[in-house]
């Protein structure tokens, strides 16, 4: 991986570019809200959804609630969306794996 400014290029089998800190993405495929911002009673959500192509997926890590209030406000506008719980059921055997030391993760 290469830093770029804002953004990471990934090269291997397919090329990608991981952009970073915007709180008004546009023309991604892939937005992920990656802090705290949505948990428990926190109505907030951390950008806006105005500019996403309704074909972006739109993902959170956050738990509880399940379905906060950025993935609400996604599906009302189209966006397919996709919940942390779903991540974490493929994490745990990894994230298990790699702290009893059984494995190694890449």
């Amino acid at each position: 991986m290469q830093p770029n400014g804002s953004s990471v290029d990934v090269h291997d089998e397919k090329d990608i570019t991981v952009q970073l800190g915007s709180n008004a993405p546009s023309h991604h495929d892939l937005v992920i809200n990656a802090t705290s911002v949505g948990m428990g009673n926190d109505e907030r959500i951390p950008f806006s959804l105005e500019k996403l192509q309704r074909s972006a997926l739109v993902c959170d890590i956050i738990i509880y609630p399940e379905k906060t209030t950025l993935l609400r406000e996604a599906e009302l506008k189209g966006h397919p969306i996709h919940f942390r719980r779903l991540m974490l059921q493929h994490q745990i055997s990894l994230m298990r794996a790699y702290m009893l030391n059984q494995q190694t993760i890449p």
